[in-house]
């Protein structure tokens, strides 16, 4: 997608997270392939029981990005 590598290049540091229906190895394949560094968190169709539209996938990834918040 046009201006992905921008936007997680300005991220610097901070972590995110990547909601996908594809699988792990799939998911981290086209990270790859487009030049992305990792996901800090990544939910995929196996962790959820509804996929996207559903919020399930975005809410477990939230929760997964305040748990890699460092602590004060």
């Amino acid at each position: 997608m046009a201006g992905a590598v921008e936007l997680i290049a300005a991220l610097g540091s901070l972590p995110w997270a990547l909601v996908t229906s594809a699988s792990v190895p799939l998911a981290a394949m086209r990270l790859e392939a487009a030049g992305l560094r990792p996901a800090d968190v990544m939910v995929t169709a196996e962790d959820v029981e509804r996929g996207k539209p559903d919020p399930a996938g975005y809410l477990l990834a939230a929760s997964r990005l305040a748990s890699t918040r460092p602590t004060a």
